[in-house]
């Protein structure tokens, strides 16, 4: 159990926020009832100032592999990482997109092996998302360009392989599935947009996001919950879409036994119980933010950090000026409430604020299963940030066994490293 300690002396350790919310709630002030269908309701009328958070990120990496680390090499070279693991032994596991493999790493750093390759046969990958660890330290990456999920032993060794069962979609759009993550009990949450279709304005989307069963093939829950606020025209005779930039959406994630969705637009997070039940739903009253000019430019520069190859050299300027364009033509009038959510191996909830891009660190408020508010922090300076709502390239972290594993592009280079920070909860 996570006792309650000053934060004065951790704040000598540790990167947090020095905004401040409001007042710590007390029993009177947060809300807790359950409604007529047995859920819980958490909500904050405020989120408490960062002095009670019991939870920080320390300064300093406990462990850097790449550039500035102990260990040199090929083996220690990233491209395009897209995601980051741990399993108990605090072995790290990379998915490096740019060499089409997972690479196993001591926790002291050192290398240990490699598993898979690029290919089309079992245990070999076109693209690698994840990974993830389920029961067992057993490791699941998600293979979308063949639609298949991969698993593999803690060793690295070829397990099995296996496909997502699209039926409860086939009456909603004819798109396939998108994998949002992998829960520890085996079941993926994947989620599916409506077919695009003419709207009255700004309008969001259904957007469908459910629990399926890797093993057999079955779904545990299927939700239809709004998709990003968007436009979209008839234009001679064909859909277009002049864009809203800024919008509302949803975002989902899970770990262990626990999915959670989010919607965007404001402070509320539901959560899930393994067989797809929504037992708790998470809201907080934040202060709206209104979509500036200043805004507007920092969500340019943030883009640009995210822009796709075609767009580097001497068509940099052209993205930039066109991005910046489409921003003013049509934009919300606030930011979103939420810009990511994340739950972590002990199936604590991580929700991003978004605040304005390109501000500073993006900055977690921490919340236990029940909705018992952890406390605040700030993700170390460089950490790749960016909804993966928006940019599905944009790699998975991990925090497990006290522990936060992320990538940290070089912003000059883009030189990527791979960082494990400590996680410090004082009097734990």
């Amino acid at each position: 159990m996570v006792r309650r300690g000053p934060f004065l002396a951790l704040a000598l350790l540790a990167v947090v926020s020095g905004g401040c919310e409001g007042a710590a709630p007390s029993d009177s002030d947060t809300a807790i009832r359950t409604d007529s269908a047995g859920i819980m309701l958490v909500e904050y009328p405020s989120l408490p100032p960062i002095e009670a958070s019991r939870i920080a990120i320390e300064v300093e990496p406990d462990l850097v592999l790449g550039a500035g680390g102990a260990f040199a090499g090929p083996d220690h070279e990233f491209f395009r990482v897209f995601g980051v693991a741990q399993l108990r032994d605090r072995t790290l596991i990379v998915a490096n997109q740019g060499s089409t493999e997972l690479r196993f790493f001591g926790a002291d750093g050192r290398f240990l092996r490699s598993a898979g390759r690029e290919g089309d046969g079992p245990g070999e990958f076109r693209s690698v998302q994840g990974p993830w660890i389920i029961e067992g330290d057993t490791i699941v990456v998600w293979d979308n360009s063949h639609r298949r999920f991969q698993h593999f032993g803690p060793d690295g060794a070829f397990v099995r392989a296996s496909s997502v069962i699209a039926a409860p979609f086939t009456e909603f759009s004819t798109q396939p599935p998108l994998v949002e993550t992998v829960l520890g009990n085996g079941r993926a949450v994947v989620s599916l947009e409506s077919p695009v279709r003419p709207t009255d304005g700004v309008d969001r989307l259904p957007r469908l996001v459910a629990l399926h069963r890797i093993d057999d093939g079955g779904w545990d829950s299927v939700r239809v919950v709004p998709g990003p606020e968007r436009i979209i025209e008839v234009r001679d005779g064909i859909l277009t879409g002049p864009g809203y930039h800024l919008g509302a959406y949803s975002v989902a994630a899970g770990a262990g036994a626990t999915m959670a969705v989010a919607d965007a637009a404001r402070f509320r997070v539901e959560l899930f119980d393994p067989d797809g039940r929504l037992h708790l739903i998470l809201s907080a009253s934040v202060p709206e933010v209104p979509v500036t000019p200043e805004v507007l430019e920092g969500q340019v520069q943030h883009l640009m950090a995210y822009r796709p190859a075609w767009a580097e050299g001497g068509r940099a300027a052209e993205f930039e000026e066109g991005i910046r364009e489409a921003m003013l033509t049509s934009h919300a009038p606030f930011l979103p409430a939420i810009r990511d959510l994340f739950v972590d191996a002990d199936e604590r909830i991580w929700v991003e604020r978004y605040d304005v891009p390109a501000s500073g660190p993006s900055r977690w408020e921490v919340f236990e299963r029940d909705g018992t508010w952890v406390g605040r922090v700030e993700m170390p300076e460089g950490f790749a940030r960016g909804s993966r709502a928006w940019f599905p390239w944009v790699p998975y972290f991990s925090v497990a066994s006290g522990r936060l594993a992320g990538v940290w592009p070089d912003p000059d280079t883009g030189v990527e490293t791979v960082r494990v920070y400590r996680v410090i909860e004082p009097d734990s």
